[in-house]
Formats: C-alpha cells, structure tokens, sequence
C-alpha cells in the first residue's frame, strides 16, 4: 500500500514511520509542512493512500512561518495575547527555548489544519491516519479537556476560564484549592505548564519555564531545569504572561509514587488497544522525559497496581480515545497516590515517539502501519 506522511523532512519522526512501512513492503511519500504552506498541490498525492500528518515541532523557519500565518488570523479568545505582525515574525532570529506568542502559533496551525483539510475535500484517502480538526482540538487542552469530561472519561477537576494571576486565586479561595497545574491551552512538551501552590498566605511555582527580566521586558524560556519562584510579585508575573496567552487550569492530584519517585505513564493506543506503555518518573510535578527524568520500571507499576487496576487502566486509555476518528494517540494518564484514582492528564496527538518501546514485538510506528494497513485492505 502506498502511505503519504505530512511532517518536517529528516525529523527523526518521519524518517522512523517511513523505515516502519518500508519493513512491511509499502511505499511512503513524504510532503513537507512548508509545501503545504506553499500552496503546492500536495493533496493530489493523497489520492487512494493512507495519510498521517506529523508534528510541526522541532524546526523554526516552520514556527516562524506559523506565526506569520497566525498573523492575518483574528484572536477571539484571549485579546491579551502577544501580536506579532506578519513583518515581524518573518524577521525573528533564533533564540532557543524562547517562548514566543503561543496563542498565535495556534491560530496560524490551526489555520493550516484548515487549509488540510479544504485541500482533501473530495480526494478520498484510503485512510486517514489522524484527522486535521482532531488535531486542533487536541492541541486546545481546555477544549480536550471539556471533550473528555464530556463523553464521561475521568479527568482532573479544571477550574472557570481564568485570565490573570488576580483571577486564578480568587477562583482557587472559591474553590478551596491549594494545589493546581496551569497549563498553557496550546502547549506540548511541558512548554509553559506551572506546579502552582498557595498555603497560609504562601506562593510559590514550580516550572520548566524560565522567567527573564531584561531591559524592562519579560521574556519566557523552555528549560531543561524545574525551577522554583516563591512570592507574590515572582509568581504573578509568571502566571500574568502565560494566562495572556490563555491557560488551562487543573487540579493538582498527587502522583502514585515507586522508588525513585512520582510517576504517571504515556500509553499509546492503536485501532483501539492500549499498546506500547512508558513510566515517567520524576522527582519534581513534571514527569516529561525531555526534562532529565527517567523510565520507571513499568513491571513493578504493574505489580503494585494489580491485574484489575492495570486492566482499569488500558481501558481508561483507550476510553479516551473513543471519541476521536483518529487511528492512534499517545495518552498520559495518572493514579494517585493511594493507587486507586485514575485519571486522563491529557491526548497528545503526536504522541507516538517512543523510541525502544515495543509491545508484542511491535514499536509505535510498525503497530500503526500494520493496523492502518490491516483497515486499508
């Protein structure tokens, strides 16, 4: 069978999905995020084939060119949000780990989804891998999490929409909260997310966000270091630039814990099973492995969990899956530390880069192949 994967060409990402189809006697095409920002005909190669689109991560003429797209897009949701006109993101040099105006790298991705899937109309793809509006809401993880809570699957409590630091701990004293994760909404990979505690008049913020005051203006970096900010004034205008932005706010439910640390698990689900599964540990409220955390020992999780608790816990996964066309996700998922609560944390669209992990003989990009195949036929 013939496959068409959309993505940023040499990325580790692709170049594993091709070798993975290429192993099981299919060919596959590669289309480049910027050729469909170009305007190419693109699609036409999507007739009859079995189409994934990949992540635009991980290259930044891309991301410059999202948010110059992002630019002509109108901001409906948060007006507070950074602005960068289409003149202005063409010019933006390199700074690594810089957090430039998510919201409208948003808009701008979320446009050229659009854009995808106008470009498919009436083309008939044998079959659609994951599905571009999907994508969207995906990457949109309050509207994830509404879709979530809404088709019964058990997720953290989220607070109301909040759009200031002012606002988040009148909500907190209203709810009684002490404990809350802050998330930037179009976030991935940790970017932006905020361990928030306030007890007895007490603030402070654990993140992998690096806060820089320079010349008088703040600036935010992704790091590889959780740091910590205490005090009123520190962590204010931490939370003041990403709720700009727009934030989605959780609360914080203890981690269950195995020697070495909190931890909760990445299970990838293909065609409607739980696959291949990785324990993320860590030491701090972040358990992302790009952030210097390790691989749990996920024989022992399961032991502690016990047959039924596992068996609960492959079915969450995939419930979280149900309400999606999408043939494949990677999902974070949580139990608590009485070992007895579960809970979905978040559906990452792109999350099926587990290099070495197999289940049944089987890593993440052969299990899709031969799945996606399987239905193809």
């Amino acid at each position: 069978m013939r496959f068409l994967v959309i993505g940023n060409p040499s990325n580790r990402r692709l170049l594993g999905f091709e070798a993975a189809t290429r192993s099981e006697g299919h060919t596959c095409d590669l289309v480049s995020w910027q050729d469909v920002l170009a305007g190419s005909d693109w699609a036409e190669s999507a007739r009859g084939a079995i189409v994934k689109f990949d992540s635009p991560g991980e290259d930044f003429d891309l991301e410059r060119a999202l948010l110059r797209l992002g630019a002509g897009v109108e901001e409906q949701e948060h007006p507070g949000a950074r602005f960068l006109s289409a003149e202005e993101a063409t010019a933006l040099p390199y700074d690594h780990g810089r957090i430039r105006a998510p919201r409208q790298w948003y808009r701008g991705f979320r446009a050229l989804l659009q854009r995808c899937e106008q470009d498919l109309a009436g083309l008939e793809p044998r079959l659609l891998l994951n599905h571009p509006a999907e994508i969207a809401l995906l990457f949109d993880k309050a509207r994830c999490h509404s879709a979530l809570s809404g088709a019964g699957v058990a997720v953290p409590e989220a607070t109301a929409p909040v759009s200031s630091y002012e606002e988040l701990r009148a909500e907190l004293e209203r709810l009684g909260w002490a404990r809350v994760f802050v998330k930037l909404k179009s976030g991935s990979s940790a970017s932006g997310v905020v361990a928030l505690e306030v007890r007895q008049g007490r603030v402070q913020a654990r993140t992998s966000a690096e806060l820089v005051n320079e010349g008088g203006q703040a600036r935010l970096y992704n790091s590889l270091r959780i740091r910590r900010y205490r005090g009123e004034r520190e962590v204010s205008q931490l939370v003041d630039l990403l709720a700009a932005e727009g934030v989605h706010v959780e609360r914080w439910i203890p981690k269950a814990s195995l020697e070495g640390g909190a931890c909760d698990l990445r299970v990838v689900v293909v065609g409607g099973r739980a696959r291949q599964v990785v324990v993320r540990q860590s030491r701090s409220p972040m358990t992302n492995l790009h952030l210097g955390n390790r691989r749990g020992d996920l024989s022992a999780f399961q032991a502690r969990l016990g047959a039924s608790g596992w068996r609960d816990l492959e079915a969450l996964a995939v419930s979280a899956c149900a309400p999606f066309q999408g043939l494949y996700a990677g999902v974070d998922v949580l139990v608590d530390s009485s070992w007895r609560r579960q809970a979905v944390l978040e559906i990452n669209a792109f999350g099926d880069l587990l290099p070495g992990v197999e289940h049944e003989g089987e890593g993440c990009y052969l299990a899709e192949v031969r799945e996606a195949a399987r239905r193809g036929a």
